[in-house]
């Protein structure tokens, strides 16, 4: 119940605040459109009714591992880790609640700007439903990473600027951008076992009517579990660390 309450009280406060400064939403979504036109143009043939997989991906899961991150970086600069600290819904599951407000948020940021650009430029828009699972699956893995930078900048509090450094790298090891083949063999072998890249490559194949079958979606999940429990045991090794270090709260 009270992960529930939690929920809504993180909902509520981030809608409040897209509300107070809806001019920055209205050039965020402004921003994606932009983005998504380069994308297709890069891809070379904007008929692809696949082109925009690869970012909405990229784009949604870097929002994941860098706002809780960033966040917390910004409240140790506010001086109140201790509230974070203490909350009755523990401090992991605090980083996961709002790390699926913003991803809800920013899905629908995305959806909107889909579909301003089928309306306008007429370009072709694929979907299927067996992508919703896919993503959530993929998400699942890539809240390991968000974990495991959330617990460095509670440690190191500047951490959160390695943010941007995960984010592009991703970028180019998920073939978002540039097909994976084409890369050197060794950011392939790294980039075939990211979950973003098989739930991109597995999007592709459900919108142009191939067939996901179990033997190609449980390899993801067992990939993305590994993942989150990688991050989940770095998180709770880093923070007993820094609460016998003693952890820095000044920013």
């Amino acid at each position: 119940m009270k992960t529930i309450e939690f929920f809504k009280g993180e909902l509520r406060k981030y809608l409040f605040e897209l509300k107070t400064y809806y001019p920055d939403q209205i050039v965020s979504v402004l921003i994606t459109i932009f983005i998504f036109i380069v994308m297709g143009m890069m891809n070379g043939n904007m008929n692809d009714s696949t082109f925009y997989v690869g970012f909405v991906y990229w784009f949604l899961l870097s929002s994941l591992i860098g706002e809780a991150a960033i966040s917390t970086s910004s409240e140790k600069q506010m001086g109140i880790l201790d509230q974070l600290m203490i909350q009755p819904v523990g401090l992991k599951k605090l980083i996961i609640i709002r790390s699926s407000v913003w991803g809800m948020v920013n899905f629908i940021k995305v959806i909107l700007s889909l579909v301003i650009l089928k309306i306008i430029l007429g370009l072709p828009i694929g979907f299927h439903w067996g992508m919703i699972p896919l993503f959530l699956v993929v998400s699942f893995g890539i809240l390991g990473f968000t974990l495991f930078l959330c617990a460095l900048t509670l440690k190191y509090t500047k951490t959160a600027s390695f943010e941007s450094i995960i984010s592009y790298s991703l970028m180019i090891l998920s073939g978002a951008v540039f097909p994976l083949a084409s890369l050197p063999k060794a950011i392939q072998l790294i980039g075939n076992y990211l979950p973003i890249t098989q739930g991109i490559a597995m999007s592709k194949k459900l919108i142009l009517g191939e067939t996901v079958s179990l033997q190609y979606f449980v390899p993801l999940a067992v990939v993305s579990i590994i993942y989150f429990f990688i991050g989940f045991l770095l998180f709770n090794f880093i923070l007993e660390k820094s609460r016998v270090a003693g952890l820095d709260k000044h920013y």
